[in-house]
């Protein structure tokens, strides 16, 4: 009996000094038609790795753009590494990542699987366009969530967060540091 209300006072404390419930430590079952991800951690805003299924695996979030952390010809873009700051702190903070897969497993043209992912329940490509870390992009048909995505990313738009704070840096074909003043472009040290 000690022992059960001890339990009671430590999920009170916790939840005064978080504004929380603590969740269960159990591990939670994955929604239908999503594969858990295991051992997972972010490469960069818009894509991670992890295992799929026994396989060690990197997985692009579809539809979503975020800038680069480093890349041959774009380099550093702004805004790429808080997008994988970002990408990083929810993974590492979820207690179940999943996937829920274009098709089936397709890949894209550097091998990685595309796909919707979700931590703790929640739509991270959602996440990331709905806080301002990336961009709708490379839509070549009809997708699973396109119509909720295209809403974040016009939200936080109208809202001109982050990559949506500098006129112009957001285009068609991708981001365009080169139109912001060079006091807000952080050089590679």
């Amino acid at each position: 009996m000690k022992i059960g209300i001890i339990q009671t006072i430590i999920k009170w404390v916790y939840q005064l000094f978080t504004g929380r419930k603590k969740t269960s430590r159990k591990t939670r079952k994955p929604k239908k038609g999503r594969l858990v991800v295991k051992q997972a951690e972010a490469i960069d805003g818009d894509t991670i790795r992890g295992i799929v299924r026994g396989e060690k695996v990197k997985i692009r979030l579809i539809l979503v753009d975020c800038p680069e952390t480093r890349h041959a010809q774009k380099g550093k873009q702004p805004y790429g590494e808080e997008a994988k700051q970002f990408t990083k702190r929810r993974i590492s903070q979820a207690k179940l990542v999943e996937v829920e897969l274009h098709g089936t497993g397709a890949k894209d043209k550097y091998g990685r699987l595309i796909g919707h992912v979700f931590v703790n329940g929640q739509n991270l490509n959602r996440l990331l366009l709905k806080n301002g870390y990336a961009r709708v992009a490379y839509a070549y048909g009809k997708y699973a969530y396109e119509d909720i995505y295209r809403k974040a990313e016009a939200d936080a738009r109208e809202k001109r967060l982050r990559i949506w704070s500098m006129k112009g840096y957001v285009q068609e074909d991708g981001f365009h540091p080169e139109v912001m003043p060079k006091k807000d472009i952080v050089a590679d040290t």
